[in-house]
């Protein structure tokens, strides 16, 4: 997956989110009791991009390991220090590509996460909305 298709799953996953998480309707509150069904869907999507950024960051470790063995041993300059050796893998094109894959996701699972979290504040707000109108009617 590259970078243009994760933003444009993210992008889906943010309008997703703006519908989900918008203000209760009050005129219509029977149909505000879908929360755990919102709460399971995110769940998926959080469990589905943390498997994303683990497969990610896989890619990204062995990539690592593979080009340390390629500027130790195969390039033809000779590297003494490990800074100096640290500078040429994560300036190298196909480690900063992963490595921008593997933030961008993070940032995704991190979305999920917040997300559910707003999801659960908002049951919140259907429970302390039902309390203030029996509190308002005498019960």
């Amino acid at each position: 997956m590259n970078i243009e298709q994760i933003y444009n799953k993210w992008d889906d996953l943010k309008k997703q989110a703006a519908e989900d998480c918008k203000a209760i309707n009050k005129a219509k509150l029977d149909q505000e009791f879908n929360l755990s069904e919102l709460q399971m869907k995110w769940l998926n999507y959080h469990a589905d991009w943390q498997r994303v950024y683990f497969i990610i960051e896989n890619k990204r470790r062995k990539l690592k390991r593979e080009l340390y063995e390629y500027y130790k041993i195969d390039f033809n300059i000779k590297i003494d220090t490990k800074d100096d050796l640290t500078l040429f893998i994560e300036s190298d094109e196909k480690f900063v590509e992963i490595l921008n894959s593997s933030q961008i996701v993070k940032s995704i699972v991190t979305y999920c996460e917040n997300v559910i979290d707003k999801l659960k504040t908002k049951a919140w707000e259907i429970k302390n909305w039902i309390d203030y109108q029996k509190w308002v009617s005498g019960g």
